[in-house]
């Protein structure tokens, strides 16, 4: 079964994921009957999906929804600072398998160097406007077997997915803008040209030659097993 953005998140918080019977009212993943949902109940005052649940007629929802709907927290951002009394879902986020870092402005010059050279596997759900709340079950997660410098990746900014990749967000940074996909536009213009300016970003874009690059080749033990079979397979 594919990751959702819920069990990343639980891996990150070191919560041990149980599939059960049931599936997540949130986010759609196997879960137990270990949690009831947190949503609006259905009745004639709130007869629509407002939060636009993926399973609104499913009872129960999973550790990685639980444990980011608690409501006092202290939450770890990406500059490494802190902050108590916290609701995730009133926040912005970068997770991966091993952790998960609320975003501020002052985490924008990391977050940047971060996406030119991105994990295989990771979420990015961002959030700018106050009024409404960052929901994990609308995140996409990217999982990646090969990662290149064209290869689609996908965040949600106000909860709406966009798209990018990491040729065109260099380009874009070099001062070619036109004809970029929108989801590179809206990374530009959340950082805006202050933090671009002062990321130190040099060797991160610097122009190469040749097809896009593979950026974990090195750390891609699979690529390195097929390479020596490869040779192997030329002698008697």
């Amino acid at each position: 079964m594919a990751l959702t953005a819920s069990m990343i998140y639980a891996k990150s918080q070191g919560a041990i994921i149980r599939e059960g019977s049931f599936q997540c009212h949130w986010c759609a993943a196997p879960c137990s009957s270990s949690y009831l949902h947190d949503d609006y109940p259905r009745t004639l005052d709130y007869p629509k999906n407002k939060w636009m649940a993926k399973r609104p007629g499913e009872p129960y929802i999973c550790i990685g929804c639980w444990l980011y709907h608690r409501k006092r927290l202290t939450i770890s951002f990406l500059d490494g600072k802190y902050e108590d009394v916290q609701c995730p879902m009133d926040h912005s986020w970068w997770i991966t398998e091993r952790e998960s870092f609320a975003i501020s402005e002052s985490c924008y010059h990391k977050l940047l160097r971060i996406l030119l050279r991105p994990p295989r596997t990771f979420v990015l759900g961002l959030k700018t406007k106050e009024n409404i709340s960052n929901l994990l079950h609308l995140f996409i997660t990217n999982d990646v077997s090969i990662l290149r410098e064209d290869t689609p990746l996908f965040f949600t900014l106000n909860n709406i997915p966009h798209e990018f990749n990491t040729y065109e967000l260099k380009e874009a940074l070099r001062g070619n803008i036109k004809g970029r996909v929108p989801g590179v536009s809206a990374l530009l213009n959340l950082f805006g040209s202050k933090t671009i300016k002062n990321a130190d970003l040099e060797g991160l874009i610097k122009r190469k030659r040749g097809r896009p690059k593979i950026e974990d080749e090195e750390t891609n033990p699979s690529q390195k097993i097929i390479a020596i079979s490869g040779l192997c397979n030329t002698f008697p």
